[in-house]
């Protein structure tokens, strides 16, 4: 049996949710939430009564408790591949635009050390923009006053299409590269094909690959869903956050959050993408992530694959 609270995007209403998930409606597992930061407030509300918490959203890492499980990537996994396919060893110039809150924050913090430590790039700005902002134009112009070559964009709601408009408009896309993180199909099909194409991103899954059983997973989410619906991995991280539940209890033969708590960090997964495990120390997912670009017809094409992909330190960093 499913049961459903909304959290309506506070972390300050979800230690209440997630107790009224436990108390009112028995729950032995919980997956959410959508925002990255109130994982962290769920995991600790949820705790005490051994329930676990599969988180399926992009994250910073950086965070682990027993109970807290996460099938999203970390910038370790998006971040430094896309780094890597832009860069290539070049140590290009750098220019950064994101939102404000925690994941971008520390996104970018992992993004600049990598950039400088490991690339022998430049950092020539970064702007940190509010949250929901839509005018883009000032920080495009602001960037086309540099001499940056590779523009690292990380505003993951539908907002950063404003960006891309904007920046095309001035010409700016004309002579720099732009790398996306959390580019996904739904902001592939708002910008259309020709803008679409300006852009490439790392992701834990794209719609259109003919690999593996990426065909006939879309395939099956599209009986819930009509043709025009965007299926993004943001639909295969909880679509996989919730299998690797069902192969937890599977093997413990109970499905209670004890024992989902005692047998997911040694659950394995051949998910439709590949092979999916989790790290024993941060319980963060080891993802197979590929490159992917906006295509003629608004999806995604990859254009590398690679591989699996660790999350990174967790309760270290």
């Amino acid at each position: 049996r499913l049961a459903f609270r909304d959290s309506e995007g506070s972390p300050r209403n979800l230690a209440d949710r997630c107790a009224e998930l436990v108390r009112d409606e028995g729950a032995q597992a919980v997956v959410g939430p959508f925002i990255a930061f109130g994982r962290k407030v769920a995991a600790r509300a949820l705790a005490p009564s051994r329930v676990p918490l599969l988180t399926a959203s992009n994250n910073e890492g950086g965070f682990c408790g027993s109970g807290a499980f996460t099938l999203a990537p970390t910038p370790y996994q998006d971040s430094y591949p896309l780094l890597q396919h832009l860069d290539g060893g070049r140590g290009r110039s750098y220019f950064l635009v994101g939102s404000a809150s925690s994941w971008q924050i520390s996104m970018f913090r992992r993004t600049v050390l990598r950039i400088l430590y490991h690339h022998g790039g430049n950092m020539l700005g970064e702007a940190l923009t509010k949250v929901g902002e839509t005018n883009f134009e000032p920080v495009a112009r602001w960037v086309a006053a540099t001499d940056a070559d590779v523009v690292v964009l990380c505003v993951p709601r539908r907002q950063g299409s404003e960006f891309v408009r904007q920046a095309h408009a001035i010409g700016l896309l004309d002579r720099v590269d732009l790398g996306w993180i959390g580019f996904n199909e739904m902001h592939a099909q708002d910008l259309g094909g020709d803008l679409a194409k300006m852009v490439v991103t790392a992701s834990s899954f794209v719609a259109g690959d003919p690999a593996n059983g990426v065909p006939a997973l879309v395939s099956r989410m599209r009986t819930h869903a009509d043709e025009t619906t965007p299926i993004t991995y943001y639909a295969f991280s909880h679509y996989t956050a919730v299998a690797a539940l069902a192969s937890a209890w599977e093997a413990a033969g109970e499905a209670s959050g004890e024992a989902a708590m005692n047998s997911l960090p040694n659950t394995a997964l051949e998910a439709a993408t590949g092979p999916i495990s989790f790290d024993a120390a941060s319980r963060q997912a080891k993802l197979p992530m590929v490159i992917a670009k906006g295509a003629d017809d608004g999806s995604l094409e990859i254009v590398e694959r690679s591989g699996v992909v660790e999350p990174g330190p967790g309760c270290q960093t």
